[in-house]
């Protein structure tokens, strides 16, 4: 009679919870019956449930099992079967031990019935033959050795008869209790504990939120995710292939490939065109919001006009960005707010936008570093100050002043409209300066870094910003050949500032960039920020204001973590253009800043 069994519960207490959520999928009952059947867990854990851990984790999957047979054998006992739920948790294993006596035969070293059989070459005779054989070649064991035979014979028999039993419960079991993965399920429901709790404390609740996550990140969407690596995100995105026709939502062709190896088509392909809130460049009039101006043309073509390209009138890359970004939140607002087309807004609607800019509702604000062909892309980090509204109003009223001047609408909306009192309402936080002690933490920063190129640059940088008054888009310009000797003075230097539309002036520098000229003259070609020991900066990772922001940004977090959290806040509120040494002699004189020396605690 097989032993009686019982419910083993081995899990870490802290998984109770989630343990109550986890469903039965297919995946589960395929790879019981593999395990039934006698085929080694780690193989069929590697083909059914490879999303829960690794195989050669034998702890893990000795847990799931346990696990599986409780969720059996409990699914079970709700259908009114209590012996199939006994039935599923016997161990068929436990069926096929040796019998009785076969230790002591070996160690007579009596061959057994097979070993004689072939040995005599019987191995075509019928048992009952090989046994009479056996009987008159080993008189005293036969007996012994013809019980082990039958014993053997009906263990096998009985362990058969239970896998066939265990495999029709199985069957039986997962037409009524195995569930399919929905996008609205928890992701506890269907990932180990472990796995579900740090995706949970990153923020992702649902399978849903998970794809969403994995398509507008890419292929190292688990970067910022603790505990989560490269090989578990390649198991959590193969085991959501698997079910992506059940779960609804599909991941982007983007999310297998490092983001090097995409197109421009490949990223466009991410989001469908549409009328939701999108970029300026997929969003799409609906045609009854299209307006229609008084020279024939779409408000859609008169904004394209408008914005135009780089180099037309003169403009710059960055006006042209200025530009496009202003019209685009014009745009968006006018259409999905306000229900009414661009060239028809009035001076009420105007005042409304402003405000609007001001405090706008959350589904409208996103973090900064979402890029354009992310679906977590949105046109608003959060309220705008007053500066921002000022430049808001100013843009906007530019557009329309055009308009009027080429005829598409008669009057201009934001004539007249102050941003006072919008400003007033929400206003923006105080932005203290970066003071003296604040450019201790960021050296001390900077020291923590790795050596390299990337470093390099990014100290070379910091200089400039602390001492130089380049703005960060015309210190990514300079080059060499800009810099030049002070005529008639020894040990001075200047560089050449490039404006667009305006003569270019020198600048003098400061003696601690000075003393950062290489010895021997550089390339006139080579950036002004190169570290001076790679030609091509390999890995240093930036080359437009936006990465250079970045980089600074990243730097200035660091930093602030080792000041007291009463001087944090204005590393973390401070921008590469904020560092220049030309803004804090303004700030300076205009008596914002009260330039006074702190005494930070650098941990």
């Amino acid at each position: 009679m097989a032993p009686r069994p019982s419910i083993t519960r081995t899990f870490d207490p802290r998984e109770g919870e989630a343990l109550s959520l986890r469903r039965l999928h297919p995946g589960h009952f395929a790879f019981m019956r593999a395990v039934v059947q006698g085929v080694d867990e780690r193989v069929s854990w590697e083909r059914y449930l490879r999303v829960a851990g690794e195989p050669t984790d034998l702890r893990t999957i000795r847990r799931t099992v346990a696990w599986i047979r409780d969720a059996f054998a409990a699914a079970a006992y709700r259908e009114q079967r209590p012996g199939t739920a006994r039935l599923i948790l016997i161990n068929p294993e436990t069926t096929s031990a040796a019998p009785p006596g076969s230790t002591e035969a070996s160690r007579a070293h009596v061959p057994t019935l097979e070993e004689f059989a072939l040995a005599q070459g019987l191995e075509d005779f019928s048992q009952d033959e090989q046994i009479e054989a056996y009987k008159e070649a080993y008189p005293p064991r036969a007996a012994a050795a013809s019980a082990t035979a039958v014993a053997a014979r009906r263990a096998q028999s009985r362990r058969a008869r239970l896998i066939a039993r265990q495999l029709d419960a199985l069957r039986w079991l997962e037409q009524r209790v195995a569930q399919a993965p929905r996008a609205i399920d928890p992701i506890e429901a269907w990932l180990a504990p472990a796995m579900a709790r740090r995706l949970r404390s990153a923020g992702i609740i649902t399978l849903e939120n998970l794809v969403a996550q994995i398509n507008a990140r890419g292929a190292r969407w688990w970067r910022d995710i603790a505990g989560i690596g490269q090989g578990k995100a390649a198991r959590i995105q193969d085991w959501l292939r698997v079910h992506q026709q059940t779960i609804g939502v599909h991941q982007g062709d983007h999310a297998w490939r490092p983001r090097r190896q995409l197109s421009d088509a490949d990223f466009a392909a991410v989001v469908p065109r549409g009328s939701a809130l999108l970029p300026y460049e997929k969003f799409e009039i609906p045609p009854t919001l299209e307006g229609q101006g008084r020279t024939g043309c779409s408000d859609r073509e008169a904004l394209d006009a408008w914005i135009g390209t780089p180099g037309a009138q003169g403009r710059a890359p960055a006006t042209v960005r200025g530009y496009r970004k202003e019209a685009e939140r014009l745009l968006l607002w006018a259409v999905l707010e306000r229900r009414k087309p661009l060239s028809q807004l009035d001076h009420f609607d105007a005042r409304a936008y402003i405000e609007f800019l001001a405090a706008p509702p959350a589904h409208w604000c996103g973090p900064r570093h979402h890029q354009r062909w992310s679906p977590l892309w949105r046109p608003l980090e959060a309220g705008l100050g007053q500066g921002a509204l000022a430049q808001a109003r100013a843009v906007a009223r530019v557009l329309f002043s055009h308009w009027v001047a080429v005829g598409h609408v008669v009057a201009n909306p934001f004539d007249g409209v102050a941003t006072s009192e919008a400003a007033t309402q929400s206003p923006a936080p105080e932005r203290s300066p970066v003071q003296a002690a604040h450019w201790e933490a960021i050296e001390v920063a900077l020291a923590r870094r790795a050596e390299g190129p990337r470093t390099q640059r990014l100290q070379l940088a910091m200089a400039w910003l602390r001492h130089g008054t380049l703005r960060p888009t015309q210190l990514l310009r300079a080059v060499c050949g800009d810099l030049s000797a002070v005529p008639g003075r020894d040990q001075a230097w200047q560089v050449l500032v490039r404006r667009r539309g305006r003569p270019s002036q020198a600048m003098p520098l400061a003696s601690p960039l000075i003393a950062l000229l290489p010895p021997q003259p550089a390339a006139p070609e080579r950036p002004l920020l190169s570290s001076g020991q790679h030609a091509r900066e390999e890995g240093a990772g930036w080359r437009t204001p936006s990465g250079l922001y970045k980089a600074v940004k990243a730097l200035l977090v660091e930093a602030a973590a080792l000041v007291p959290p009463s001087h944090a806040g204005a590393l973390r509120a401070a921008s590469p253009s904020r560092l220049t040494a030309a803004r804090r002699s303004r700030d300076e004189r205009q008596g914002r800043v009260a330039w006074t020396r702190i005494a930070p605690v650098l941990t």
